[in-house]
């Protein structure tokens, strides 16, 4: 029987954070092996993940599931974005950004700044929520920018830059509401969302 080593959040908030340096496979890689690169990841969460890490970066309740939502949703969320946005790397990239680096100094800073609640959700610091949006928008807005070159054509360098800034906005506010629905899919799909949308104001190639 597989017996836990002590849990630690801060240990599973920087591994959540270190898997976003693999985003920066998007630019080189061709579509379908990132799509398989992150099956092997879903599928390594689930079957080999706990036993590897010995269940340290499970919570307590999660050593009892077949699958613990937080370490399944974060790989299926990205490799939802995959399918759906199969020509636009920058936009799966930006919001993996988001996601790994935002998400992950949200919780990290929420946890030891002492400060102000939203009103409407008392579980989510202010703090917590400009980190996201600052952290996650300099990742989103770094990886928008490298995989830039493997969009055909580019989009226009402002996208690049400022648009994962807006996308990780919209992450950190639809992550402060109330609903069941996991951060590992709510932040990533919200930051693809935007992305999405302000995708049809950039004029492709122009470069301005």
């Amino acid at each position: 029987m597989l017996r836990a080593g002590p849990y630690s959040e801060t240990a599973r908030k920087l591994v959540h954070m270190a898997f976003g340096a693999a985003a920066l496979l998007l630019r080189y890689i061709d579509w379908w092996q990132a799509v398989v690169f992150m099956t092997a990841a879903l599928v390594f969460n689930i079957l080999l993940l706990r036993g590897l890490a010995g269940g340290r970066l499970h919570r307590p309740r999660e050593l009892t599931q077949a699958l613990p939502p937080g370490l399944v949703l974060y790989p299926a969320s990205l490799l939802f974005l995959l399918l759906v946005f199969p020509a636009r790397p920058d936009i799966v990239a930006a919001a993996w950004g988001i996601l790994a680096i935002g998400d992950g100094a949200a919780t990290l800073v929420g946890r030891r700044i002492a400060g102000r609640h939203w009103p409407w959700n008392s579980e989510k610091t202010i703090a917590g929520s400009l980190a996201l949006v600052l952290a996650g928008g300099a990742a989103g807005a770094f990886l928008a920018w490298w995989c830039r070159p493997a969009v055909v054509p580019p989009p226009a360098a402002w996208f690049s830059v400022a648009a994962p800034f807006a996308a990780a906005l919209g992450a950190a506010l639809a992550e402060t509401v109330r609903w069941e629905l996991d951060d590992n899919v709510s932040v990533p799909l919200t930051a693809a969302a935007v992305l999405w949308i302000l995708s049809f104001l950039s004029v492709a190639g122009t470069g301005t």
